[in-house]
């Protein structure tokens, strides 16, 4: 299926598509949970922590950082997903502990230093002893939030990559029982969105709630 014709919104997920050796150093390299580098946060919306500086990381994960700016990966994912122009705005480590959520949002949409609007989300997994039980599936919900159209589980070395929008509300929006662990990249384009805004946290409607 073309990559715009998915539903609820344009996504595409790959499965095995990095080799375990690129992995497993991002592995090896992962802080320990009281590690100070990592920032926690915990609100009603949002429990998880996350390390997106650069500097912060390990060599072998800093190396990955660059992979992902490179432009042979990049005119890969504008090919993709027929967006042009696209910069690597932020990436960074993304782990999710027992209790951990992230509510169904849509994502922020303007990068104020790059002056460039976010446009493409790639997201990996990195649980290798995930279970269904542990819950933390990535939802995909339609644009008037009355039903979940794709459940996706967070498997190791699954990678979702979807396009952003007003309506592209996705999240894992209940407590979780295991560790969910990956590495996000968020990509922007030239131009800038009508109304420029954070992040925006929608409820769950009735249908398949």
């Amino acid at each position: 299926m073309n990559f715009e014709d998915t539903q609820p919104f344009p996504h595409v997920v790959w499965d095995d598509f990095w080799d375990d050796e690129t992995l497993g150093e991002i592995l090896a390299e992962w802080p320990a949970d009281d590690d100070e580098r990592w920032e926690n946060m915990a609100t009603k919306n949002v429990i998880k922590s996350t390390v997106f500086e650069r500097e912060k990381c390990g060599p072998d994960t800093q190396g990955f950082y660059e992979f992902l700016e490179d432009r042979d990966w990049i005119r890969s994912l504008e090919k993709l997903s027929d967006l042009h122009g696209l910069v690597l705005g932020y990436a960074g480590l993304h782990y999710i502990k027992p209790g951990g959520y992230m509510k169904m949002h849509s994502d922020f949409n303007w990068h104020p230093q790059l002056n460039l609007m976010r446009t493409l989300n790639v997201n990996i997994y990195l649980n290798k002893d995930w279970e269904p039980e542990h819950k933390g599936e990535l939802e995909l919900w339609n644009a008037d939030m009355t039903e979940c159209v794709q459940k996706i589980p967070p498997l190791y070395n699954r990678t979702v990559i979807m396009k952003c929008s007003e309506t592209a509300f996705h999240g894992h929006p209940d407590p979780q029982y295991g560790y969910r662990k990956s590495f996000a990249a968020y990509y922007f384009s030239p131009g800038k969105p009508e109304n420029v805004h954070g992040t925006i946290y929608r409820k769950r409607g009735t249908k398949n709630a």
